[in-house]
């Protein structure tokens, strides 16, 4: 349990990474496109070749959109399969305090029982 926590919060840091470099990029993208648009329309532009360089760069903002909802998928399906598996295993430190307070419990019936046996059998011993 605590491996299969330790791999899902290694996957969670791993694509929280890669969110984070597509953003990057994404924002990278953004400022290339921002740039192009002050140069239309200015002397000496060649608009055409402005007007493809756009429309290529914001087809890749589309696919960095793709793939970052991808990686917010994959985060939280991560996330949801660490809080269960610690929300399991809270279950079973829980089951495992019961089991031992119940074993607690049984040993110290047991120990009475003996002891009872103990004095009895003492007792016997005096009075015969």
């Amino acid at each position: 349990m605590l491996k299969q926590i330790h791999r899902a919060e290694i996957k969670l840091k791993g694509i929280s990474t890669m969110i984070a470099n597509l953003q990057a990029r994404k924002d990278d993208i953004q400022t290339q496109i921002d740039q192009i648009a002050k140069q239309f329309g200015q002397s000496g532009a060649d608009n055409d070749k402005l007007a493809n360089k756009m429309a290529q760069l914001r087809k890749d903002i589309d696919d960095i959109n793709e793939k970052l909802a991808a990686r917010y998928k994959m985060l939280d399906d991560a996330n949801d399969t660490i809080n269960e598996a610690k929300a399991r295993l809270a279950e079973m430190r829980e089951e495992h305090r019961e089991m031992l307070k119940s074993l607690g419990e049984d040993n110290d019936l047991k120990a009475t029982a003996i002891q009872k046996n103990i004095l009895w059998t003492y007792n016997k011993m005096l009075t015969t």
